[in-house]
């Protein structure tokens, strides 16, 4: 058995032992990256977010900042639920919704950081992931451009640092101070970006094998 045939073999075992609902490790030929995609209900709802996004420090020190946060927040939900039903969802859709969401939280987090609502340094927690997933950007992005990556997945950590975060900032919106929501995001934040790490490492690795040997490997795969 190849080195190639190996690695497949071994992800598709994991990927059964641990059950449909875990990440999918196994690389892939991903569906292109169209902007086309982007013009459906689903797409709406997360551009409704980014508006939102845009306007939130200009609410500040007022009801509406927190309650402009819920809407998005709502509309970060039923997007995801739209795209399935209505059978709209794509690689561009993933990608757009998931580049919103760091932009309203960062636009949120400097809006609490300029008005004193959370100390400076709580910026560093809620958003080590990003921090840390930063130099991962420029060798990511060429692999994208390639449909290479990994699909935008959010794995549990990635999950538990999201929710660890809107709950700091809602907190912070109402005048009480979270510190341990704070430390669990940034805690998750470090192990989420380890696991998507990992992930994107074994995608690779697999690629290169099936590249070394294209007509056994892409068998496996299922490629054919």
């Amino acid at each position: 058995m190849s080195a190639a045939t190996r690695i497949v073999v071994a992800e598709r075992a994991h990927t059964a032992s641990v059950g449909r609902n875990s990440v999918d490790r196994r690389p892939a030929e991903a569906a292109p990256v169209r902007v086309a995609d982007l013009y459906s209900w689903a797409s709406a709802l997360t551009a409704l977010r980014l508006g939102i996004a845009v306007v939130l420090p200009l609410t500040a020190g007022t009801p509406w900042l927190l309650g402009l946060y819920l809407v998005a927040l709502a509309t970060d939900v039923l997007d995801g639920e739209v795209a399935r039903r209505t059978r709209s969802c794509s690689r561009a859709g993933a990608m757009f919704d998931g580049w919103v969401d760091k932009i309203l939280h960062v636009n949120l987090a400097w809006t609490l950081g300029a008005t004193d609502r959370v100390p400076d340094w709580w910026l560093l927690l809620w958003f080590s992931r990003e921090i840390l997933q930063l130099p991962m950007f420029f060798l990511l992005l060429a692999d994208f451009r390639l449909s290479r990556a990994p699909p935008p997945r959010t794995n549990l950590a990635g999950r538990i640092t999201a929710f660890a975060v809107a709950i700091a900032m809602i907190g912070a919106m109402l005048g009480v101070r979270l510190d341990l929501a704070t430390w669990v995001a940034g805690g998750a934040g470090v192990v989420a970006t380890w696991m998507y790490g990992r992930v994107y490492l074994i995608n690779r690795r697999a690629l290169r094998a099936s590249s070394a040997a294209p007509g056994e490997a892409r068998g496996v795969l299922g490629l054919e």
